[in-house]
């Protein structure tokens, strides 16, 4: 049984990477598996900068042009996914059943890997923290009154709860809340 006091693996590396989380730029991905699109979160200097979906078609398509289709994107915006201190992203365990996981279908497992092996292969950074999605799901609870889940503010979420396990204080705080919050 393990001990209260010990810390994640996640809150270990947060605050390791404390001073990049503070004065860097810092990328969160959540990698969507495909039936919608992935959401990003950008902060830089203790600053929320933007969040938002990748677009990328809507039309159906086969998983590897959609995975071509994310490079393509990461690529061609620099002024987005270019010069990124710290890039955070889901961590997406080999199974996910109903604990934790919303009980996904293999394939769906199997695409988000995917999708999360873009996104590291194709935005290059000089830092890579993995976020269980159990760990950004307790600070929506403890920190939220309501929470509508949708791919960009889980992005966004997830760059909050870097901030609270790094020990860093986000400057725009109160904005992003707004942000997250159920409208």
């Amino acid at each position: 049984m393990p001990r209260k006091d010990r810390k994640s693996k996640f809150t270990v590396e947060a605050k390791r990477l404390a001073t990049s989380v503070r004065e860097g730029r810092v990328l969160c991905i959540d990698p969507a598996s495909g039936g919608s699109l992935p959401g990003y979160a950008l902060f830089e200097n203790s600053m929320w900068i933007e969040s938002g979906e990748i677009q990328l078609s809507k039309r159906r398509q086969l998983p590897h042009h959609r995975y071509r289709q994310i490079l393509n994107v990461l690529q061609n915006t620099p002024e987005l996914f270019a010069d990124i201190d710290i890039l955070c992203i889901e961590f997406i365990p080999p199974f996910m059943n109903g604990f934790g996981g919303g009980g996904f279908r293999t394939q769906g497992v199997v695409n988000l890997h995917r999708s999360v092996a873009i996104f590291m292969a194709g935005i290059e950074s000089k830092s890579l923290i993995e976020i269980p999605s159990t760990t950004w799901h307790a600070w929506v609870r403890q920190n939220l009154d309501s929470y509508e889940k949708s791919d960009m503010k889980d992005a966004t979420v997830m760059g909050l709860t870097l901030f609270a396990h790094a020990g860093q204080e986000l400057l725009n705080k109160e904005e992003v809340l707004e942000l997250v919050k159920t409208k």
